[in-house]
């Protein structure tokens, strides 16, 4: 950018003093608004990241939950040896707990979002401790 420069009398200060901080305080805002358009940008992005990556995985994870439940479903009324049912039957009650596991997941990551964007609302629930804890001794 070429500086041009304003016939004036200025008392105390030169016209170049002036221009200078003039052109300063310019580019100062400049600078200040691109930095501002590339915050916005990226927020932007992240949430656009997080809700494609929540809406990915939630239409498998729904998917592989509704195929284990029917297994074990199936397992269930299979004629098979009491040891083999109860392994089966067994894994795959905690593939569908980690897959719900997952898919709570996904779900906070769109609380996140919505979150975020102000349009989330809690609810309240009740917590059956013991299946967690349930949960916890059969994993490990």
């Amino acid at each position: 950018m070429t500086m041009r420069f304003k016939k004036q009398a200025f008392v105390g200060k030169s016209a170049i003093a002036v221009y200078v901080n003039d052109y300063t305080k310019n580019m100062r805002r400049r600078l200040d608004r691109m930095r501002q358009q590339e915050e916005e940008q990226m927020r932007q992005q992240t949430e656009n990241f997080t809700s494609t990556v929540s809406h990915e995985m939630r239409t498998p994870i729904l998917s592989i939950i509704f195929f284990v439940k029917q297994m074990l479903e199936w397992l269930s009324q299979t004629p098979m040896s009491r040891t083999r049912v109860s392994q089966s039957f067994n894994y795959c009650t905690i593939m569908l707990s980690q897959l719900e596991f997952l898919q709570s997941f996904v779900n906070d990551l769109l609380d996140l979002a919505q979150l975020k964007n102000g349009a989330f609302s809690l609810v309240l629930e009740r917590l059956n401790v013991f299946s967690v804890i349930e949960f916890v001794y059969t994993i490990f």
